[in-house]
């Protein structure tokens, strides 16, 4: 089974309706960061993590030879318990879609992000 910290950390689609099901996203992606998730403000949204139902990260796939790797972008510090979890929350999608997912270290602060 999941333990608590890896149940609260979620990969998602691009188009996922835990984001694209509020027409006002302020209680599930704060205002600063809602440029990060659809950069160009066209509606073309990037994968996205949560935690304790915010979001708090986009992630990209590249598909590889045999694998697919992830690389994780945070829009803030996260707690230790997240950034463990993470990786785990990736590989479950991974399974989902039936494909081997490399997911490096989780970086501890955001890089550029606001």
């Amino acid at each position: 089974g999941l333990g608590a910290a890896d149940a609260a950390v979620l990969a998602l689609a691009a188009f996922d309706e835990h984001l694209l099901g509020y027409r006002v996203r302020d209680c599930v992606l704060h205002p600063d960061h809602a440029k990060l998730v659809d950069p160009a403000r066209n509606g073309v949204f990037r994968w996205t993590l949560v935690s304790g139902s915010r979001v708090v990260a986009t992630w990209t796939r590249k598909r590889l030879t045999h694998h697919v790797r992830a690389e994780v972008t945070p829009f803030m510090s996260l707690p230790a318990r997240v950034r463990k979890a993470v990786p785990r929350a990736i590989e479950r999608w991974g399974r989902f879609a039936g494909v081997e997912v490399d997911v490096p270290e989780v970086p501890a602060t955001a890089s550029g992000a606001s």
